[in-house]
């Protein structure tokens, strides 16, 4: 489930408060534990894990970091409007264009 890196996700996506793409904001490609508080990203590449699947994970979609667990516990993101656990380590191979660090998605629905 690869995705394109030219292709734009931000126009494709109906994630409140994100940038248009032709702003100027980082496309790099990270994973889930990468992201702060309050950060978004928009998923390109998923493990092959069934779970994640019912979960609402899916290229395309938009998620926000809420928090992350002290002592190497679980993230916890906000994808479909709901909150759901992940271990780092399938945090880890969720791959996510996100923006920039120190650029929180404040107030933004998911």
């Amino acid at each position: 489930m690869a995705v394109n890196k030219e292709t734009l996700f931000y126009e494709e996506t109906q994630c409140p408060g994100q940038l248009h793409a032709s702003q100027k904001r980082s496309k790099k490609q990270s994973s889930i534990d990468c992201l702060l508080e309050n950060e978004k990203g928009v998923i390109c590449h998923l493990p092959t894990d069934p779970l994640l699947c019912c979960l609402g994970f899916r290229p395309g979609k938009c998620l926000q970091m809420i928090a992350k667990q002290k002592f190497g516990g679980p993230l916890v993101v906000k994808i479909n409007g709901r909150c759901v656990a992940l271990s780092r380590s399938l945090a880890k191979q969720v791959k996510i264009e996100g923006q920039e660090a120190g650029s929180p998605a404040v107030g933004v629905n998911v």
